[in-house]
């Protein structure tokens, strides 16, 4: 396993599946229980970091919380990834993830607010794997 991929296992893998055999390729970023470690805000085109900066700066100055990470595609758009210490449930994750789009982004029309995960874990679990399939593999 490469560095990269072992700072990806370690940040955002369910620990279920971090912990399992290093040369195993996870399906999924969610647990068999419904739950994540990693939450994704991702705005697409026209990507506008001076848009999505709100949501960045905004964790940090006024709720406390650490920077995301911050992943650029030509192709897709801008993301903040949010790792977790614990994991959380599908639905807790997207409520979360919808209230900073409430509250930073109220003015960016919601076609163009991708939030992973989504509602339902299915779409979650297929989301995630093309991602990781076309940029972290």
């Amino acid at each position: 396993m490469n560095r990269l991929q072992s700072e990806l296992h370690r940040l955002y893998l369910p620990r279920s599946m971090a912990d399992a055999d290093a040369d195993a390729q996870p399906s999924a970023l969610i647990d068999p229980l419904d739950r994540v470690r990693a939450m994704v805000l991702e705005l697409t085109r026209p990507p506008s970091w001076e848009v999505l900066s709100r949501v960045w700066q905004g964790v940090q100055t006024a709720l406390g919380l650490p920077a995301p990470a911050i992943a650029v595609s030509g192709v897709d758009g801008l993301q903040l990834w949010f790792a977790l210490a614990e994991p959380i449930s599908v639905s807790q994750a997207h409520a979360f993830l919808d209230g900073l789009r409430s509250r930073f982004l109220p003015d960016v029309e919601s076609s163009r607010v991708g939030l992973m995960p989504a509602p339902d874990a299915s779409a979650l679990r297929q989301d995630h794997v093309r991602y990781r399939e076309r940029h972290c593999l």
